[in-house]
């Protein structure tokens, strides 16, 4: 019974770790999990969330289609026929 307790704990603490970043959704609908520093009207500057010590990215708006936050809240930067692949 102790082994289920602690496992349950175990899994429940890297439920919170895995939610506890931003996740920015590009254009071409590839994903970066990370911590965003700061968003401007140009750019949205980032810290990759493998690496929070390392170097600030700058990405432009434009390449961006939507950010979902650590808190679920989602920010779109384009419409969806925006981000529609080309036929």
């Amino acid at each position: 019974m102790r082994k289920i307790v602690i496992l349950l704990f175990a899994m429940w603490c890297g439920i919170l770790t895995a939610a506890a970043q931003d996740l920015i959704v590009k254009t071409d609908a590839s994903k970066i999990e990370a911590n965003v520093v700061e968003v401007s009207p140009d750019a949205v500057r980032y810290k990759r969330f493998s690496n929070p010590d390392g170097p600030t990215y700058v990405l432009p708006v434009a390449e961006i289609h939507y950010i979902r936050y650590a808190n679920g809240e989602k920010e779109f930067y384009t419409r969806p026929s925006d981000a529609a692949e080309p036929a």
